[in-house]
Formats: C-alpha cells, sequence, structure tokens
C-alpha cells in the first residue's frame, strides 16, 4: 500500500491518508513532482487531500502494471461482469470485500496470488454465467424433457440446433462454440455444462447414460423459428434416426477439417447435410 504525507502546517497539524506509511520522495516519483511545492517546515507537499488520493492512484496503477497485475479499474469491470456486488465478489474469491473496494479505487496493490484468484474466479463465474452457457442448458432441458436422449446424442443435437439454424437464419440459436472432439462435434465445455446442470439438480442421471428433468421449462426467450429448428432435430430422434443423425454429424466438413479440439467455423453451416435426412421424414412419413 501506498501513503503521501501533506502539509496542513497553517492548522498546526499535519495529516496523511490513512494509509501505510512510504516516504514522499519516493511517493512523488512520477511526472508531477517538479510542479509540487513543498512545506520549508515540514518538508511535505502543499496539495490537497484530493490531489494527494490522485498522485496515490497514479502510483498505485503504475506499480501494478509493472507487475503485470490488474489496474483497480480493470478488477471493477470485471466484477461488473459477473453482476456481483463487492460482498458477494470478495465472498467468490475468499477475499475480504474491503480490499477489493480499496484495489478497485486505487488505494491498494494485491498480491500476485490474490490477483491469480480474481482472474481465476471472475472468468470462471462470467463463463459459467453466459448467455450462451445459460440457453445451452435450457435446450439442453428441453431435448431431454421431450425425447429423453442419450448422452452421445444429446451435443449432437446441439450441434445441428445452432448450425442448422445459422444455415436457415444466419443466425445460431446459442451463438455458443462448437469443438471437433474425438467422435463428434461438441459444444465448448460441454460435461462441465452437463456435470453444473446435475450438481444444481436441473438434471437427473438415470439409466443408459439418459436423464431425467427436474424442473419446470420456460422457453419463452425462444423464438418461433428457434423452437421450430429444435423441434425438426427432435423429429428425426423420434423416428428412430438417432444413429443415423451421430453418423451424419461425422462426415461434417466443419468436423472433418477442424482439427482436434479446436473450434468449429460457423462457415460450416451451408455445407451441413442434416437436411438430407430432414427430406428423408418427409417422403417416408
Amino acid at each position: 500500500m501506498f501513503s503521501l504525507k501533506i502539509c496542513e502546517c497553517l492548522e498546526k497539524k499535519s495529516s496523511s491518508l490513512n494509509i501505510k506509511l512510504k516516504s514522499n520522495r519516493a511517493m512523488l516519483d512520477i511526472e508531477t513532482e517538479k510542479d509540487l511545492e513543498f512545506c520549508a517546515l515540514c518538508k511535505s507537499p502543499q496539495i490537497s487531500k484530493k490531489e494527494a488520493r490522485e498522485i496515490i492512484r497514479k502510483a498505485v496503477k503504475k506499480t501494478q502494471i509493472e507487475k503485470g497485475f490488474l489496474t483497480g479499474d480493470e478488477v471493477r469491470t470485471l466484477r461488473a461482469q459477473t453482476g456481483m456486488s463487492l460482498r458477494e465478489f470478495g465472498a467468490l474469491l475468499k477475499i475480504h470485500y474491503s480490499k477489493i473496494s480499496a484495489v478497485e479505487n486505487g488505494y491498494e496493490i494485491q498480491t500476485k496470488v490474490a490477483d491469480q484468484v480474481i482472474r481465476i474466479k471472475s472468468q470462471e463465474c462470467i463463463t459459467k454465467n453466459h448467455p450462451s452457457r445459460k440457453k445451452l442448458k435450457k435446450i439442453l432441458a428441453y431435448l431431454i424433457h421431450r425425447n429423453g436422449n442419450r448422452e452421445v446424442l444429446l451435443n449432437t443435437l446441439l450441434f445441428y440446433s445452432d448450425f442448422w439454424h445459422f444455415k436457415k437464419t444466419h443466425s445460431s440459436i446459442t451463438q455458443a462454440d462448437y469443438i471437433s472432439f474425438q467422435d463428434a462435434p461438441y459444444p465448448k465445455d460441454f460435461h462441465e455444462i452437463l456435470q453444473d446442470m446435475i450438481d444444481s439438480s436441473k438434471i437427473t442421471p438415470i439409466k443408459g447414460h439418459r436423464f431425467s428433468v427436474n424442473e419446470q421449462l420456460d422457453m419463452s426467450e425462444f423464438n418461433k423459428e428457434e423452437i421450430s429448428t429444435i423441434e425438426e432435430l427432435i423429429t428425426l430422434s423420434t423416428h428412430g434416426k438417432d444413429r443415423k443423425i451421430f453418423d451424419l454429424s461425422q462426415e461434417e466438413k466443419g468436423f472433418i477439417e477442424t482439427p482436434l479440439y479446436k473450434t468449429i467455423s460457423y462457415d460450416y453451416a451451408k455445407d451441413i447435410k442434416i437436411e438430407e435426412l430432414l427430406d428423408e421424414i418427409a417422403e417416408t412419413g
């Protein structure tokens, strides 16, 4: 932490910002030093508390940047992205909220460990609550509720929900990323998402790698076109095309050409073949 003692000799007393002591000259080793006037009696700079606070903030930010730490503004931005109050953010990080406040306001430099905790925990929270992930969870629950699909097919149906919808409308339903996994296209962090739904009791695993839904579904945020796309894929599944859907996903150009564990570009949506199975259902009934 930094401190800066300032002159108040005219009031016959000295004053300092109530922060851990450090020398004035070290504090004032900044561009504005030559513009400051010092008291002949106490040798302290003749500036206001407001000006002293600004000098401290500059010194703190400079040191944070030199150390490769997050600045106070960056910490505040991360907290805003989590949607948490200071107390909630502190509880997440297991750091007292007053310490977080001091860092955000430029009065304290976090430790290296604290900086890493802030980065990791906040990013985990932001990712977990990202709108695309929330939509994925809702579609997953909807697919399970409507058809009780096995885990191995759920990822494939999610892939086609987004890519088939993108082909039709030039926009995916969830904006989620999909990777080229070992056996098929998968939503990024699919197993983590699935486990989070289990841990939060939204779904329950049952025999045969299937699941049951434990909550009332609210699909009101999805428009008619999006629901129609999802229903088309459920229709394929209910017509016994599960194996064909899975096999087809392995033949998709995006899956074949994308390196293992890398993100499949939505540019490949124009090449997907799911329409072939939909036409087959339409012809045979």
